[in-house]
């Protein structure tokens, strides 16, 4: 393939792609290419993929599942983070009180019952 007829492909591919960063497919390559596996990428690559054969564009409902596991991974690492920085805090109040307990005064002990009265003037 020459070049000219390359960056004409390439073009046209760009056109037809409606999405600003669509969702390939890729295809089994000979150089180690896994096939299935989803990935978003800008219009650009995704043209040069597709031209080249490395991958397809991913249909409506392989789209959808893409963007709903994506959404769902970012919500579990965002709850993993809230939840190492819970433990965070907990752990820095803790050794916080650890380290403050030296410096409290003991509790005053109850002083035993008089058992004389004072006298009286």
């Amino acid at each position: 393939m020459d070049l000219t007829s390359y960056y004409i492909k390439m073009r046209e591919q760009q056109a037809i792609i409606a999405d600003e960063y669509p969702v390939i497919v890729s295809h089994a390559t000979s150089d180690g290419g896994i096939k299935g596996r989803m990935t978003e990428v800008t219009k650009r690559i995704a043209a040069r993929l597709i031209v080249e054969g490395m991958a397809r564009l991913a249909d409506a409902i392989e789209t959808n599942n893409f963007h709903s596991l994506k959404q769902d991974a970012k919500a579990a690492v965002e709850n993993a983070a809230k939840d190492a920085a819970l433990e965070a805090t907990q752990i820095a109040m803790s050794r916080l009180m650890q380290a403050a307990a030296p410096l409290t005064p003991p509790a005053p002990a109850h002083a035993p019952a008089a058992t004389e009265e004072a006298p009286k003037e």
